[in-house]
């Protein structure tokens, strides 16, 4: 978690209480990871530096990861903070007098996470509130620790079911843990705490093909269950999509086989071409997976409110850093010739064969405040990404991306740059990080469950799934044939 709060724009990390902070520093890989250096993609001429520094709201290049973080983000609870003219009577007590918190400002602390405001509330005097832990070793000591966490979080969410009044104010002092906002309020506590999660994670670029096959399977029942075998985890909720609510599933998890049939129509045409290793079909499976996605289902927008959704698996590492982690023939190879190789290969891709096409080709779609499809991220097309990230730019960042206006709705992707994670569980090797975005919990379909409840887990429910995505990510960074962890315990990491 970092802010930008000083006056040369650099940025500072904001710890967790008992963490000790461990910024990744960016290190030159050795040949057999691509050790080639190589300049940056010419840039468009509309392509303006900034004149002042970017305001970055979320995590950004300076962050702190390491191996899995949590986020649980309560859409129903709002907090806020009384202003100096708030009274001791209700008569006083106005809804004037109160003040929201910004997102990211720590209400409670405790071991390894902040409970903290969030910013998706549509009163401008509430915000609602999200779990934020630290980012845990993937080894034992991080698993404890991960433990220790939810539990002092179990003890939070259930002091706020024991203690809330239904119409009345919570007293955020009447709740366990560390108050950085002794005065705070809750609204909306009385009712069951359920939450939207999201985790944040580092992946050996090899395993990330596994990891979208898995996690995006298109039949029910085959996709990596963490959640006590019960639900399934399909790290994105298709009921966005009511036309086909398959389309996510199946091109995110169809992308791995389309990135081998790729290479292999490739080297048909060029005896030149490298056999394919996981990690260039891991990275050409998230590019397909991206530029499928912006191209929409049958030209209707999949992107929706946000440029971000362009990625249910997003990455946190830029894409030129991943593709500096390829092999050094696949880098010498893809890069040469200002990436001509790189295109071709995606061109051979079924439906990417049109380079000129923007990567938000089927636009944003836009619901508030009226029904639109928004065309304004189209200054970036998919041969200048595709250029960018094989000779050391990733223009689909808030850094790069030509259009400085737009630059903002960017918002995570690609957001630490070159930053990469140490995995204990592969041998202290560096992977990508990755964020798993809108997760959903599928349930019985012949349970009944409103629009609105769906892919929020109760309380109850999260410390045991964030130790199953702990042991999921552990085992498939490790190697393991079965990577699904459902009978997986501590014992198991090594």
């Amino acid at each position: 978690m970092a802010e930008a709060d000083n006056a040369s724009g650099e940025q500072t990390i904001t710890s967790l209480p008992n963490v000790v902070p461990t910024v990744h520093r960016q290190t030159q890989t050795n040949s057999a990871q691509g050790s080639n250096q190589r300049t940056k993609a010419p840039r468009q001429n509309n392509h303006v530096q900034p004149s002042e520094p970017l305001e970055i709201t979320e995590a950004d290049a300076e962050a702190v990861q390491r191996a899995l973080g949590m986020e649980l983000e309560v859409p129903y609870v709002f907090s806020w903070e009384p202003t100096l003219l708030w009274g001791q009577n209700s008569a006083m007590q106005k809804a004037s007098r109160r003040k929201r918190f910004k997102k990211g400002v720590p209400i409670i602390t405790g071991t390894g996470f902040e409970l903290q405001g969030e910013d998706d509330s549509a009163n401008p005097k509430l915000s609602n509130i999200e779990f934020v832990t630290k980012a845990f070793n993937d080894n034992l000591a991080g698993f404890d620790e991960l433990v220790t966490a939810m539990a002092e979080i179990d003890q939070i969410t259930t002091a706020m079911g024991a203690n809330a009044v239904a119409n009345q104010f919570l007293d955020v002092s009447t709740l366990p843990g560390t108050k950085v906002k002794p005065t705070a309020f809750l609204e909306g506590a009385d009712k069951p705490i359920k939450a939207k999660v999201q985790s944040t994670f580092g992946l050996d670029l090899g395993a990330v093909a596994t990891f979208m096959e898995q996690i995006f399977a298109t039949a029910r029942g085959q996709n990596a269950r963490l959640d006590a075998g019960h639900s399934e985890l399909t790290g994105f909720d298709e009921t966005l999509i009511p036309q086909n609510p398959g389309f996510i599933l199946r091109t995110v998890g169809g992308a791995p086989a389309q990135a081998d049939a790729a290479v292999t129509a490739l080297q048909l045409d060029d005896n030149a071409t490298p056999n394919i290793t996981p990690q260039l079909k891991s990275l050409l499976a998230l590019v397909i997976a991206y530029l499928k996605i912006g191209a929409g289902n049958n030209g209707a927008p999949v992107v929706r409110s946000y440029a971000k959704t362009i990625a249910p698996v997003m990455a946190r590492t830029d894409f030129s850093a991943m593709f500096n982690m390829l092999s050094a023939p696949e880098t010498g190879f893809y890069s040469a010739n200002n990436a001509s190789n790189w295109k071709k290969l995606v061109k051979k891709v079924p439906g990417l064969n049109d380079l000129t096409l923007p990567v938000y080709a089927s636009g944003i779609q836009i619901t508030q405040p009226v029904s639109k499809v928004d065309h304004s991220m189209d200054s970036l097309n998919r041969v200048l990404w595709l250029s960018g990230m094989a000779q050391g730019v990733d223009y689909l960042t808030q850094y790069e991306f030509p259009d400085k206006k737009q630059r903002k709705e960017i918002e995570g992707l690609g957001g630490y740059k070159s930053k990469k994670d140490t995995l204990a569980a592969s041998g202290g090797g560096q992977g990508a990080i990755f964020e798993l975005r809108a997760m959903m919990k599928a349930v019985d379909p012949n349970v009944t469950i409103p629009a609105a409840e769906r892919g929020l887990y109760p309380a109850a429910e999260w410390a045991d799934l964030a130790k199953r995505i702990f042991m999921y990510t552990y085992h498939l960074n490790h190697g393991d044939a079965d990577t699904y962890g459902e009978n997986a315990t501590r014992n198991d990491i090594v």
